[in-house]
């Protein structure tokens, strides 16, 4: 009988034809039945295929308002299929100040796909005294607030399609990915030049997110 109750719902998903045709044959064949009466008298699931999710390239307007930049066509990783570039920066900040400028937060990595914990790591050990990551974290656009600062990998990757993107500068951007106790990656937007830079100096933000 279950079967049967899930045939008719994908019948009755398709078209309403066919749930006509359907309840015709169950008659014809046998309405006394007692499966048959059964299954007249019941309702029917639904088991019609949900929407496909939308397919986004590098450049698109991603969910957030932001900027696709990352597309991951080979499902390298299971996490996120797409990253996200906040639509402008959130300004310039140091990377940490106070004692963090000269302490380290051991476990940031430098990979695509580790700016996500890089900054929760950051933003959960320092607090506003990591002011890069937190501003990232911080960050609420059009109802999403998932937002984190790219690891060395991700904002490289970002560089790669600044025109995409949009909205950067010319000067040096942080990453979340941490060098030693004084110094985090960052990457020049004029050449590209990627280095490890001192945690208390000010340079640009722009925020990215993963889905």
């Amino acid at each position: 009988m279950k079967q049967t109750r899930k045939t008719l719902g994908v019948l009755r998903s398709k078209s309403p034809l066919f749930t006509v045709i359907a309840l015709v044959m169950m008659v014809n064949t046998g309405c006394g039945n007692p499966l048959m009466k059964e299954l007249l008298r019941s309702p029917v699931e639904d088991y019609s295929v949900p929407p496909e999710p939308p397919v986004y390239a590098v450049g698109d307007t991603g969910p957030a308002g932001g900027i696709i930049f990352f597309v991951d066509t080979t499902d390298a990783y299971p996490g996120f299929n797409y990253l996200e570039a906040a639509p402008t920066d959130l300004g310039t900040s140091t990377w940490a100040i106070n004692t963090y400028a000269t302490t380290s937060i051991s476990g940031t990595l430098t990979t695509m796909g580790s700016g996500a914990a890089n900054t929760a790591l950051i933003v959960g050990t320092a607090g506003t005294d990591a002011p890069a990551a937190y501003a990232c974290d911080d960050l609420s656009l059009n109802g999403y607030t998932d937002w984190f600062l790219p690891s060395q990998a991700e904002l490289n990757e970002m560089y790669s399609n600044r025109v995409s993107i949009g909205g950067f500068g010319i000067g040096g951007y942080w990453t979340s990915s941490e060098t030693n106790s004084s110094y985090a990656w960052n990457q020049s937007f004029s050449g590209g030049l990627q280095g490890s830079y001192s945690k208390n100096l000010t340079y640009s933000v722009r925020a990215v997110r993963a889905f």
